[in-house]
């Protein structure tokens, strides 16, 4: 594991993120309302994962996209839709709505990038063929995808993966057991309750994340504490068995995820996964570890998070 930004500590961490995180006259922040009937969906902003959802409904509160968006320019989103039952019905149907507000203002502010859905083809029914029915274009499917661009500003520059080198271009085998090796180091950091050796390890992606959505102090402590009570909470963890490797950000962030997708509260899940109570209830936390290996770096004891 990389060690670099040895000074932080978990008693310094907060003022250390405070301190580089740097704030803006003009804050926009990118995000979408996702609309899914007869459809669960992963949303991809830059092929970096921000949302999944596999559950019964839809999802009423937005999903933010800033922590993909690593610099102003052109972005890709990217949507998955898999099916509720066997395949996809004529009536799945997908709308997403992206839109940017002024975090210093709020909804107040918002503006209209894109109201997007997914495509179908016109069937005319009834008699005499007078009635409009959009039939979903992947009926009788079990998956679909589709990309389309939309352009962002923002005035902060992340380094996020753009540093990292192409993971699919290494031995896959020596790849996947480095990989493993750092999720099972990163668990003894929980195991042994080292909140120094986990602030140092994630200081930069907090910073990038606190960057990217402007955060303030008492939400930089919020966050801190979160990760405090996860690592000082009982735990059971799952075991790293039947696991798979996947690959992000255009081949530059490797992971290691659930590889049990029939079971869809696991699919997408990270491996890095357990289980606590938080009173009488039984709940799971699932933790991804997006790594990558910085350009001129060969060693894959290098890797680190980058996302």
């Amino acid at each position: 594991m990389n060690t670099s930004n040895s000074t932080i500590t978990s008693g310094n961490i907060v003022q250390k993120v405070v301190d580089s995180v740097k704030s803006y006259p003009q804050e926009p922040l990118y995000y979408i309302f996702v609309h899914n009937y007869f459809c669960y969906y992963e949303i991809l902003v830059n092929d970096f994962p921000v949302d999944r959802f596999f559950e019964k409904g839809t999802l009423a509160t937005p999903i933010f996209l800033n922590m993909a968006i690593l610099r102003s320019g052109k972005q890709k989103l990217t949507y998955r839709m898999y099916p509720i039952g066997e395949t996809f019905i004529e009536d799945t149907k997908m709308e997403i709505n992206l839109s940017v507000m002024d975090n210093r203002i709020g909804f107040d502010s918002e503006k209209d990038i894109v109201e997007h859905r997914n495509a179908y083809t016109v069937k005319m029914v009834g008699e005499p063929k007078d009635i409009r029915r959009e039939i979903f274009i992947a009926a009788g499917e079990k998956y679909y995808e589709h990309t389309f661009e939309f352009n962002a500003a923002v005035p902060y520059e992340n380094k996020g993966w753009l540093d990292g080198q192409d993971l699919r271009k290494f031995n896959q085998d020596s790849l996947y057991q480095a990989v493993l090796r750092y999720y099972k180091g990163y668990k003894k950091i929980y195991d042994n309750k080292d909140a120094d050796r986990l602030a140092l390890l994630n200081f930069r992606s907090i910073v990038e994340f606190s960057q990217s959505e402007y955060k303030t102090e008492k939400e930089i402590q919020e966050m801190w504490d979160e990760y405090l009570k996860m690592l000082n909470i009982e735990k059971e963890f799952f075991p790293m068995d039947n696991i798979k490797m996947s690959f992000y950000g255009d081949g530059r962030i490797v992971c290691l995820e659930q590889a049990n997708t029939e079971d869809i509260r696991l699919r997408g899940k990270s491996a890095f996964f357990f289980l606590y109570k938080a009173g009488n209830q039984r709940r799971s936390r699932s933790s991804p570890l997006f790594l990558c290996l910085p350009r001129g770096k060969k060693d894959l004891t290098e890797l680190e998070i980058g996302g």
